[in-house]
């Protein structure tokens, strides 16, 4: 047989026995890469948490309305950031770089893409086109939304549902056909919306045959189209949807299960419930940086965790924040593990610099991780001392495996800190209007009372889920270290710290004598900050630190 017959007969009989598309035996974790939003924050190819995610989905790709090919939307700035991520690759071979099309403010164009036998083709050939000029491992699909939804001016057929189908077909082909010729394969996705209207909207079976994975965009629950507050992304619903997806014909390692890198804030919200169900008069976006920057260091901050959603909310002067942290985001990678998911995923990388909820997501997912949590960063300034914490009792995971070393200590979790370092093995008999017989840390806060190690406020609260303050902390710590008859080292001078004035007149000797210690010191701005709180990482280091320096 001549080469050429050859070929035309694999292609053949590529064509007429396709295979069956999967995601990684490894698992999936894809990130989300929003070239201009990332680049307005400064945010580039080489900050990618390229050791949590195997794949990278740049966005957006764009249709041009008068040609129907794909193209960069920005392309100079695109082609840049694409040139970044294939460094990246160079780096890690296995990373998936793939091009995200469409998105929620271009969709405008699908209805007519997929419309026509041509017209699909066009579109399909120019994909592939763009893959091999760019050197790209695939092309993402997010049209939000076929039929109905989406933007005001969307354009929409009844026939969007099987079109999308016809059109997904007409890009496989393309790229099984250069696959055929070269060998490298190419992926396929969507984005799938996480609603019964969506897979309403669609042929979820027929598309699952077709596609490597199906990302469930699992958020965008509650916003500004909704009438009262609620979570954005509540575990709860989740699992109602990936079990949806499941019962539609969709295979459990076909979904990827998206989460998100920021919050929903509301404004004017009721107090009396947490700003939880509430009216509201505005709302944003906010990223998961701004978020810990803005709000979590905030001693007036409020923090709430609600069980069924696995997920915390803030309150603070009638804003409330619905958001998703370390803690929440292991759940949800827990629950893809369950359920036997490809894998997880997040919109958008450039919200979470520190990659702390992509990495613990992650960790939890694949089961790596350092030591007994899967969200710790293996050699991070704080490994050694949680694992003496967690060791010794003083401080325990919020989840299994789950420490959230990011998230800030409230009153309750220090107090019970310092009840476990003192062997306490019953309360006492003080008392706090706000710490119910059966919280948690009831036994702890009362004996801190009984032994003076604290005072509550004048109210007659303590405040239990309030994060602590850097000078309470050490308000407290100090108190202890007099319960146990110890003497206290030398306080040291406060006045290298520009904010040293900020410091309350009651909790004055305490910091002295906690920098003095070397519990705590300044930060990189030269602030001491004693008004901020401290993280979790940060209290196991501090309580390490004071088991060495001050009771030894």
């Amino acid at each position: 047989m001549r080469p050429f017959r050859l070929l035309a007969a694999l292609l053949c009989a590529l064509l007429l026995c396709p295979p069956a598309y999967a995601a990684s035996s490894g698992g999936v974790s894809v990130g989300y890469f929003y070239g201009t939003a990332a680049g307005a924050r400064g945010y580039t190819a080489g900050d990618v948490p390229v050791k949590a995610l195997t794949h990278i989905q740049y966005a957006f790709g764009r249709i041009d309305p008068d040609t129907y090919q794909l193209t960069l939307a920005e392309p100079e700035t695109d082609a840049e950031h694409l040139a970044g991520l294939r460094r990246l690759r160079q780096e890690k071979p296995e990373l998936k770089i793939i091009l995200s099309v469409g998105g929620w403010s271009d969709s405008n164009c699908f209805s007519d893409v997929a419309a026509t036998p041509e017209n699909r083709e066009t579109f399909a050939k120019s994909c592939l086109k763009l893959l091999l000029e760019q050197d790209l491992d695939g092309i993402d699909m997010d049209w939000e939304y076929p039929v109905y939804g989406g933007p005001a001016d969307m354009v929409h057929r009844p026939e969007d549902k099987q079109n999308y189908t016809l059109l997904l077909r007409a890009i496989r082909e393309q790229m099984d056909k250069q696959t055929a010729l070269t060998g490298r394969v190419y992926e396929l996705s969507i984005a799938a919306g996480d609603s019964d209207s969506f897979l309403e909207k669609i042929e979820p079976k027929a598309l699952s045959e077709v596609t490597d994975y199906l990302f469930l965009m699992g958020y965008d629950y509650c916003g500004s189209w909704s009438a009262r507050t609620g979570f954005n992304a509540p575990l709860d619903r989740l699992r109602a949807s990936v079990q949806d997806y499941i019962a539609a014909g969709v295979p459990a390692d076909k979904l990827v299960l998206g989460m998100p890198l920021y919050g929903r804030r509301f404004e004017g919200t009721d107090e009396a419930s947490g700003g939880l169900n509430s009216a509201f008069s505005k709302t944003a976006s906010i990223t998961y940086d701004a978020l810990v920057e803005q709000y979590l260091s905030s001693p007036a901050c409020k923090l709430y965790r609600d069980a069924a959603a696995a997920a915390p909310y803030l309150f603070d002067s009638g804003t409330f924040i619905s958001y998703d942290d370390p803690a929440s985001a292991a759940a949800k990678a827990g629950m893809a593990r369950e359920l036997g998911l490809a894998g997880i995923g997040f919109w958008e990388v450039s919200q979470n610099r520190t990659s702390t909820v992509i990495q613990t997501a992650w960790d939890v997912f694949s089961g790596s991780g350092a030591g007994d949590f899967s969200d710790l960063i293996a050699g991070s300034w704080y490994e050694e001392a949680v694992a003496r914490a967690a060791a010794e009792g003083w401080m325990t995971g919020l989840a299994p495996r789950v420490f959230a070393p990011e998230m800030p200590v409230t009153r309750a979790g220090f107090a019970a800190a310092l009840y476990e370092m003192a062997g306490a093995d019953a309360g006492g008999d003080a008392r706090f209007s706000d710490v119910p017989a059966d919280h948690a840390a009831a036994a702890a806060i009362a004996w801190c009372g009984t032994n003076g190690i604290v005072t509550g406020y004048g109210d007659g609260d303590f405040r239990p889920d309030a994060s602590i303050s850097r000078e309470q902390m050490a308000a407290m710590l100090l108190r202890f270290l007099q319960y146990r008859g110890l003497d206290a080292a030398p306080g040291a001078s406060l006045s290298r710290f520009q904010d040293a004035g900020q410091v309350h007149t009651y909790a004055q000797e305490a910091m002295a004598w906690a920098v003095g210690a070397e519990l705590l010191q300044g930060r990189e701005d030269g602030k001491l900050v004693p008004g901020g709180t401290a993280s979790r990482g940060e209290t196991a280091v501090i309580l390490s630190r004071f088991a060495d320096n001050c009771l030894a």
